[in-house]
């Protein structure tokens, strides 16, 4: 009898993973932004297409216009790794999963938490370092923070529309559908332009154990569709990928509820009181010489308070992280940043790893002083790609120290109504006793770009260049993208290089060694002006 235990025990254990592994549920992954047939909680994915059931209450249309650039954003539902399609199609073929197939505007990656120890597995903690609202994809190989941009086809005619997103999320064996209703105008549905050879897809995607990325394209035969995305009927869906979205302050992360693990997600989520429409304040405004609109960065502080306290946390969170690793004290167990207003700041922040406690060289990282201004929403947020790890070694040496002493003196700062503490130091001498210690270090993942210590070499517009090859780069102060355009006789796309110009006041940059770059804050810069050819 008791020969036979262990194996009744063991099927015991077995049999109902078995029966659950037959019917699994789907990933809690849907369309957050803009609004889906069904934004109401608490709900799930549909492994059921091609769009989810409609809420009780009916869909809420996102109004748009031909050539306005839209933020598109999902749940991540705890999921790492795996891939989204696009696609467009009139709402009387909303229920025809062929027509959606054959009008697809692009396929991206679904998204991973990158910053370090943070995903295992085709898993993460949602919200997986997702893109808040007030910030979004601002380059091509930005593409890990699950979401993405589309520009409205110019080439729609007027009427109501359905966004499809189609995921392979981590490790769900089966997609994902989900879609959002658009009510689009001032488009001209006699232009016309032919499809790409290729749907538009990003490349390097993180992936988990889920069905590969031909379960959504080439299995079901999908195509491009022929969307116009310039008024001249030339150019791609990511030409004006720079732009500032019409939903910029729409956050895809949505809320906490899903989570895996609640108290985490609420120190990078906050400011969110309406799940059904997730949106975020995202800034403070004024007014810059020239009458150019300023906002005030995320670690701006206005009478002693951070004014932009969820971007300021979703800072914290990854520089905490980087100062752990950094020290070698290994991943951050507590980086708690919450709103409290009888805390400095306004806020309760906490960072601690290995035992120590890196708080206040988390501060001094990103609290800078009193508000300054930057000159748009669109670069004062964004979240360029990370940069690689690279090993370093350090030495420290304690040696004969100079102290010193403050006094503080309150002096008016630059941002209205702010004031800033300007020091005065008074040097006394103090002696350590010297010792040397030798360590390896790592450097970690960071999302601050370095910029390049020589100016990018500028591009012509129209040189030729290989769409299926080449990506967008820098071009003097601005950037420029690999566009397929019609040849002079109109008889095959050919490529060319065209300039998109950076916000006033900032430079094209690189964000790291593989090419990745952004349009970063640079007044200073003596970069001349890329020269049109």
């Amino acid at each position: 009898m008791s020969t036979h235990t262990p194996t009744l025990l063991l099927l015991l254990m077995v049999i109902p993973s078995i029966l659950t592994q037959s019917t699994p549920a789907p990933p809690d992954v849907w369309l957050s932004c803009p609004t889906s047939f069904n934004p109401d909680l608490p709900r799930t994915g549909s492994f059921t297409g091609p769009c989810e059931p409609e809420s009780t209450n009916g869909r809420t249309a996102t109004p748009v216009k031909a050539g306005d650039r839209l933020k598109v954003g999902w749940v991540s539902g705890n999921n790492a790794g795996g891939y989204v399609r696009l696609a467009l199609v009139p709402d009387s073929q909303a229920t025809n999963e062929t027509a959606f197939d054959n009008s697809v505007l692009k396929a991206t990656c679904f998204g991973t938490d990158e910053r370090a120890g943070r995903s295992a597995f085709g898993s993460c903690v949602h919200p997986c370092n997702g893109r808040s609202g007030c910030q979004w994809q601002a380059n091509e190989t930005d593409t890990e923070r699950y979401d993405t941009g589309i520009t409205i086809p110019y080439n729609l005619a007027d009427g109501s529309y359905v966004l499809q997103m189609v995921a392979l999320a981590g490790n769900a064996a089966a997609p994902v559908y989900s879609c959002a209703l658009l009510q689009v105008t001032g488009g001209d549905s006699g232009l016309t332009c032919l499809a790409p050879d290729n749907i538009p897809e990003s490349q390097g995607c993180v992936t988990a154990t889920g069905p590969s990325i031909d379960t959504i394209l080439a299995n079901v035969n999908a195509t491009a569709g022929q969307f116009c995305f310039s008024p001249s009927g030339t150019g791609s869906i990511d030409d004006d990928i720079a732009t500032q979205p019409i939903n910029y302050d729409c956050d895809p992360r949505v809320g906490c509820s899903i989570s895996v693990n609640q108290p985490l997600c609420q120190r990078e989520v906050t400011g969110i009181s309406d799940t059904a429409n997730p949106v975020q304040v995202c800034s403070v405004t004024g007014t810059l010489p020239g009458g150019a609109t300023a906002t005030e960065t995320a670690s701006c502080i206005d009478n002693g308070v951070i004014t932009q306290p969820d971007a300021f946390c979703a800072e914290w969170t990854q520089t905490c992280d980087s100062t752990c690793a950094a020290n070698n004290l290994g991943p951050s167990t507590l980086d708690l940043c919450r709103t409290d207003a009888t805390q400095p700041f306004g806020l309760a922040l906490s960072c601690q790893c290995g035992g120590q406690d890196q708080t206040n060289p988390v501060i001094n990282a990103l609290i800078p002083g009193a508000c300054v201004p930057t000159q748009t929403v669109a670069d004062a947020t964004i979240t360029p790609a990370t940069t690689t790890k690279t090993r370093t070694t350090k030495t420290h040496t304690s040696k004969t120290r100079k102290s010193r002493t403050t006094k503080s003196k309150t002096k008016k700062s630059k941002c209205p109504k702010t004031k800033t503490t300007k020091t005065k130091t008074t040097k006394t001498k103090t002696t350590k006793t010297k010792t040397t210690n030798t360590r390896s270090t790592r450097t970690s993942k960071t999302t601050i770009p370095t910029p390049t210590p020589t100016c990018p070499p500028t591009i012509p517009d129209g040189s030729k260049c290989n769409p299926k090859k080449d990506k967008a780069t820098c071009s003097g102060r601005n950037f420029v993208e690999c566009v397929r355009v019609l040849n002079s006789a109109g008889t095959r796309y050919i490529g060319e290089w065209q300039t998109r110009n950076c916000s006033t006041g900032t430079a094209c940059v690189f964000t790291n060694t593989r090419g990745g770059f952004t349009c970063d804050f640079d007044y200073k810069s003596s970069c001349p002006l890329p020269v049109a050819a």
